[in-house]
């Protein structure tokens, strides 16, 4: 079965994002476009093989997200070009957002909302949202005591956009509106991470404090406090498709790595440590099938080593792939 995502191996870090149809595509300075096939179970082979190649522009690639219907990829191509639109089927440029002041010119995250029609992109100190088809901004929320790039997450059905703040709460924004909804005040340090569940009745966070946490989207109630990566932070979440199941994964190599929980139970399934390096990206891949881990290698901190895209098989409980640099099976 044939089903896409997206990679990026740029230096050190690994960064990618999936989405449900088109073709698998990785990008980088270096790395063609690549289509993967996944072969059934009990079989655990991926093979990538090059499909094209897009036109690269200047500057570090700080993020990556595909729309809801898979039709067009974000890439935010650092502090030359801003951030561009590009058409999955056709690979053309569809469009660009430019960048804003000139000290707010480091990307953070992006994320699309109201299925695809609006766009929000976090930048050092403030975060904005695109009417792609009016190509305006429409919405800039006042964030309090921001002073470290905010972390956003958006329901891609709904208009709702979650932010995080100072003081360790996390704000939910009606973009329509323009007016705060409510606050998730829990975390006792920094918000790292934070995901909408596939239904938007859940949003998971992740935090400094070595915890995740499960909230109802609607009421704004704290439902789980998940403990399970030890003494490390806590840096991203992922809802699998189904919504049943979550991961979330640690910045520290001592922290177990990547964890899955229970949604419904709130309970702990497993782990999987990737040894010596911290999980930078994570991702469900072939409608949930694989668990996709980018990694930051830490065994020489004066000279780190490349970063690595791992694939885990949920269906046989094993790592089945590993994607080294810019160059292992992607050049």
């Amino acid at each position: 079965m044939s089903r896409p995502f997206a990679l990026l191996l740029a230096g050190r870090l690994a960064r990618f994002a999936t989405h449900a149809r088109g073709v698998m595509v990785a990008v980088s300075l270096l790395v063609p476009l690549l289509e993967c096939q996944a072969a059934a179970p009990p079989h655990c082979t991926l093979a990538f093989t090059p499909y094209a190649k897009l036109p690269m522009r200047g500057g570090s690639h700080e993020t990556l997200v595909f729309s809801p219907d898979g039709r067009t990829l974000a890439i935010g191509h650092g502090k030359d070009d801003g951030l561009v639109l590009y058409e999955t089927a056709s690979l053309r440029v569809r469009g660009g957002l430019p960048l804003p002041r000139k000290d707010d010119r480091t990307f953070s995250q992006a994320a699309f909302l109201n299925r695809g029609r609006w766009l929000a992109v976090s930048f050092a100190s403030r975060v904005v949202v695109w009417d792609l088809a009016a190509s305006k901004v429409i919405f800039s929320p006042v964030l309090h005591n921001i002073r470290v790039p905010a972390r956003i997450a958006a329901d891609s059905r709904s208009k709702l956009l979650a932010t995080t703040e100072h003081d360790h709460a996390i704000g939910i924004w009606d973009v329509a509106s323009g007016k705060e909804l409510g606050r998730l005040e829990g975390h006792k340090k920094y918000n790292r991470g934070i995901a909408f569940s596939p239904d938007g009745k859940r949003i998971a966070t992740a935090g400094s404090d070595t915890t995740v946490r499960l909230w109802d989207a609607a009421t704004f109630r704290q439902l789980a406090v998940l403990r399970g990566h030890g003494d490390g932070v806590v840096g991203l979440v992922r809802f699998s498709p189904c919504g049943r199941t979550l991961l979330s994964g640690g910045l520290s190599p001592s922290d177990y790595g990547v964890v899955w929980w229970d949604v419904a139970k709130g309970v702990k399934r497993h782990n999987w440590g990737p040894q010596d390096s911290t999980v930078q990206g994570l991702a469900w891949g072939c409608a949930g099938r694989f668990v996709i881990v980018g990694v930051e290698l830490t065994e020489d901190p004066i000279r780190p080593l490349p970063g690595r895209i791992r694939f885990w098989d949920n269906a046989l409980q094993r790592e089945c792939k590993t994607l080294e640099g810019p160059s292992e099976g992607l050049s």
